[in-house]
């Protein structure tokens, strides 16, 4: 047995001593003794032991002795040998037989021996029962939730009942691609982690799985887990937003969105090899919810550009991500997801600030202005200005005082006190935009009183009744930088004086004096005074001699490569006459007279041929080449429309009647003499650093030469002089808008041709300032196109379009260049084309000249120029030969001293086309002030196949206006409108 060899504990013995009398009575009394060997013992439930009973006779007693065992529990059997013990016999063995239902526990056995006239001894011993060896399984959690191609645990517990043993611990016949690896096995302790591994092949659903044990005793044993699998645990990464920008040295917030699929484990966020300087913090670093904020920061070193930030997830129970076709190809490492954040990091914020002029004369107890403007780099916050610690006497005030948005400069005028010594002082001027400052510096040279005198050119004007006459007036500043205000007095009743500019805030202005029909001839001495503040009011005088309408001789002239007239009419008091002409050499001269203040011109070419470009002197040309050119544009434009060539003396059929009114000194020319146009000369020019994907433009006295990247020599023909030179920068435009954006430019100064070679270097060249501009006004529908032009002391200098080729907003921004490179006598002239196609096949054109000098101006909201109403047209009847007539509005835009009406008609299938051109001079006399009526003129010998064919193709109406007559300033405004009508 496997307790027979366990230690016994201490013998207990007991003795009886019987009492009796020996032999005879007289020697020792009988007795027995009795022990139990051993005094303990420990037996399995369904094992047997033994135990030795050893009796002591005492007074030579031999007689037989009988041992009994009592206290045992019942399924506890025993049996003595020998029994009884007789004679001689000292020991008995004591087997004891434990049932299997046998509760484990202490029992205390007591031995009995008894003898026939003895009594009775006893010893006790301690019977132990232990359970049998034996172990069980259990799953704790008994349920797992396991998601496909991922793994999870559980705690197999091994419960051992009087068992120590290895127990060694498998799957049993598990489903196909789930396995389970334990941790330990076999195992010798009381648990073993069982790891359970679900392919991603396996379906979705229940199964039940079978945990077997098997040890040497108590055999196998087995237990089962409840083993769910689900659909295969992920997560996505995405941003919100997913593109930041960040300025150097700056910091932005982004979310990372986490959507997760049956998994609910942390994720460990982290910014993939960003680009150096840059990082990124999340909160929380390791969310198990569904978002963290990621905090980047980008150090103050890193380079301005586009960045991709990688954001990587890492998380454990989520498969490794595979191609999109499901195959074993691994595209991310296990539990590792991501997303991508655009990073735009923008340079640092900053700005400059500039004063233009940077030195001014203020007189004592007077005032200066100067434009402060800044250049902005990435900076958007409000610049508030002011002036640091002004010298005593000398304060300043700024218009606006802060600069938001899109307001780049401000107009400080600096005012000195009369106490202020003569001497230059500096005033420094700050501007702030939080804790970021720049800082300029104005001289102030104080000077003694300021003064202004007035002069004007000529100071004698004839000028006949109906007509007008034009002066410069020029003022001689001496320490006085204020606006000087013009007016005329001793001017009658029907002579209006207008200046323009007024005021005057540069030193020139045309005096422009119109005299009305009813102004009396006779001398008249007018008065023109400047206010000029603490200047005083100087004065210079302007004599105008008003004359009556006398006969006038005029004289007409063509080339003969122009389109020479086949007949020339003129129209005087009402009655026109044929002209006949003089050839002399090049020149076919029409010479007639004109006995009334107004009067009129036709004249028809043969169109068979293309026209060529006109060489006209200084007289009748500006109104021909106005009239002309532009009814021409207009007929190109409505005629491009229906498909054909914007060549219009190319199309229009073989005759070209053209019809001029105007008073009688705008009809006067001069025998002028059609000279050779002077020989160009060669200008070099080498650029270099042009980008491959930019534009280039190079404009040398407002010849244009594109710039074409790989390409440095240039050579530019131009008549012989001195002129400014730009040569401009920017993207490429690409389809579909074409768009121009100029970004950096070149400038050169007074270049004499032929001159040395020019060196342009494209790197490193200045910025534009730009300045937004909006056009309000056109109709839904309409497209625009934008462009400007520089001009400057020694005339144009560069022209190009801005914006995209086809504009639908009306919007875009206007190019001016660094404060340090403007002159005060340049100009930028803004033009804008407005296109509507209305309906009925009519269109609408409207175009417009701002001329905004060398700074931008204080607002960029300009106003669309009014169209040409709708107007009616009618034959005319009558005279041998049908001819057409148009009757219409004049919008106010339309109705300055500068303007003319014209309107033409272009037959059935081209066949002629007739124009008829009226001056605003010619209107006013006519009643036409508001409306306008143009007609076909019965012209002596005009021919029927001259006259436009019915029906009309289309009938248009054009109108001008402008307010200069020879070189246009700053606030000069020029418009056009034309309409054109299918009858």
């Amino acid at each position: 047995m496997r307790s027979a060899g366990r230690t016994l504990g201490t013998i207990l013995a007991a003795m009886v001593v019987g009492c009796g009398d020996g032999e005879n009575g007289n020697g020792p009394a009988q007795s027995i003794a009795l022990t139990a060997t051993p005094s303990s013992l420990t037996l399995e439930q369904g094992t047997s032991g033994t135990v030795t009973v050893n009796l002591v006779r005492g007074g030579g007693f031999d007689g037989a002795v009988t041992v009994t065992v009592t206290g045992l529990p019942t399924g506890v059997t025993l049996s003595v040998v020998p029994s009884p013990l007789t004679g001689t016999t000292t020991s008995a063995t004591v087997t004891v037989n434990v049932g299997a239902s046998v509760p484990a526990g202490v029992y205390t056995a007591t031995v009995n021996a008894s003898a026939a006239g003895i009594g009775s001894a006893t010893a006790t011993y301690t019977l132990t029962v232990t359970a049998t060896p034996n172990y069980a399984l259990a799953a704790n959690p008994a349920a797992v939730s396991i998601g496909q191609g991922t793994s999870g645990q559980t705690t197999i517990n091994v419960q051992r009942t009087n068992f120590t043993g290895a127990v060694t611990l498998s799957l049993d016949n598990p489903p196909s691609g789930i396995t389970g690896a334990f941790n330990a096995n076999p195992a010798t302790a009381d648990q073993s982690t069982l790891t359970i591994d679900v392919a991603l092949s396996v379906p979705t659903g229940n199964y039940n799985l079978t945990v077997k044990g098997a040890a040497t005793g108590p055999g196998d044993k087995s237990t089962s887990v409840a083993l769910t699998v689900t659909e295969q645990p992920d997560y996505t990464l995405s941003t919100t937003p997913n593109a930041v920008t960040i300025n150097a040295g700056s910091d932005e917030q982004t979310t990372v969105n986490i959507a997760r699929t049956n998994f609910t484990g942390a994720v460990t966020l982290s910014l993939d090899t960003p680009p150096e300087g840059v990082t990124a913090t999340f909160n929380p670093a390791a969310p198990t919810g569904n978002s963290s904020v990621a905090t980047i920061t980008v150090a103050a070193s890193v380079i301005a550009g586009n960045y991709d930030l990688t954001i990587k997830g890492t998380a454990t129970g989520v498969p490794a991500l595979v191609d999109s076709v499901g195959a074993s190809t691994q595209v991310a490492a296990i539990g590792d997801r991501t997303t991508t954040v655009a990073l735009t990091v923008a340079p640092t914020p900053s700005f400059t600030i500039s004063a233009n002029p940077a030195a001014l004369n203020v007189s004592q107890g007077g005032s200066g202005n100067s434009t402060v403007s800044v250049v902005r780099t990435n900076l958007t916050t409000d610049i508030a200005l002011t002036l640091v610690n002004p010298p005593a006497g000398i304060t300043g005030g700024f218009t606006p005082p802060t600069l938001g948005g899109a307001t780049m400069s401000s107009t400080l005028a600096i005012d000195v006190a009369g106490n202020v010594a003569p001497g230059v002082y500096p005033v420094t001027v700050q501007g702030a935009a939080g804790t970021l400052t720049r800082s300029t510096v104005i001289d102030v040279n104080v000077v003694s009183g300021p003064t202004v005198s007035l002069v004007a050119n000529p100071a004698l004007l004839t000028i006949e009744q109906g007509s007008s006459g034009q002066s410069t007036l020029t003022a001689t500043r001496t320490n006085y930088t204020g606006d000087i205000v013009p007016s005329a007095s001793g001017n009658p009743g029907g002579m209006a004086v207008t200046f323009n500019p007024d005021p005057l805030t540069a030193d020139m202005s045309t005096i422009t004096v119109a005299v009305g029909g009813g102004v009396a001839p006779g001398q008249y001495n007018l008065t023109i005074t400047g206010a000029s503040g603490a200047a005083g009011n100087p004065t210079t005088p302007l004599q105008v001699t008003v004359t009556a309408p006398s006969g006038s001789n005029i004289v007409w002239e063509f080339c003969n490569t122009d389109d020479v007239p086949i007949q020339f009419w003129r129209q005087s008091s009402g009655t026109w006459a044929a002209v006949a002409p003089t050839v002399v050499g090049n020149v076919t001269r029409f010479a007639f007279t004109v006995s009334s203040s107004t009067g009129g011109v036709a004249y028809t070419i043969s169109t068979a041929a293309p026209a060529q470009e006109s060489v006209l002197g200084s007289g009748q040309q500006r109104l021909r080449r106005l009239a002309t050119q532009s009814l021409q544009k207009a007929m190109a434009a409505s005629m491009s429309r229906r498909g054909r060539s914007q060549m219009v003396n190319a199309v229009a059929g073989e005759y070209e009647t053209s019809v001029f009114f105007g008073t009688t000194a705008q009809l006067l020319g001069t025998a002028e003499t059609c000279t050779v146009p002077p020989s160009n000369v060669t200008k070099h020019f080498d650029v270099t650093g042009q980008g491959a994907g930019e534009e280039g433009l190079l404009g040398y006295g407002g010849v244009p030469s594109g710039l074409v990247p790989g390409i440095t020599g240039y050579d530019v023909m131009i008549p012989a002089g001195s002129y400014d030179w730009m040569a401009l920068f920017g993207p490429a435009p690409m389809l579909p808008d074409f768009e121009h954006n100029w970004a950096a430019y070149r400038i050169g100064r007074d270049e004499d041709v032929p001159g040395g070679a020019v060196a342009i270097d494209r790197a490193g060249a200045p910025a534009f300032v730009p300045f937004p501009f909006t056009v309000s006004g056109g109709g839904g529908g309409s497209f625009w196109s934008f462009s400007q032009s520089f001009s400057g002391i020694d005339g144009a200098i560069a022209g190009f379009p801005i914006g995209p080729l086809l504009n639908m907003t009306g919007t875009g921004n206007l190019f001016f260049l660094q404060p340090g490179d403007r002159k005060v006598n340049d100009l930028v002239s803004f033009d804008w084309t407005n296109v509507e196609e209305l309906a009925g096949g009519i269109q609408s054109i409207r175009t417009s000249s701002r001329y905004l000098g060398s700074a931008p101006p204080g607002s960029g909201a300009f106003t669309l120029n009014q169209a040409v109403p709708t107007f009616a047209t009618s034959p005319v009847g009558g005279a041998p030969v049908t001819t057409w007539s148009t009757s219409g509005t004049i919008p106010t835009d339309y109705q300055g001293t500068e303007s003319i009406v014209a309107a033409s008609f272009l037959g059935a299938g081209d066949g002629a086309t007739y124009s008829v051109v009226a001056t605003r001079a010619w209107l006013a006399a006519n009643g036409f002030t508001t409306t306008f009526t143009l007609s076909g003129q019965d012209l002596p010998g005009f021919q029927e196949s001259w006259a436009p064919a019915s029906p009309l193709d289309a009938s248009t109406v054009l109108m001008f206006s402008s307010d200069f007559t020879t070189m246009p300033l700053a606030g000069s405004i020029f418009n056009l409108a034309i309409r054109s009508q299918t009858p």
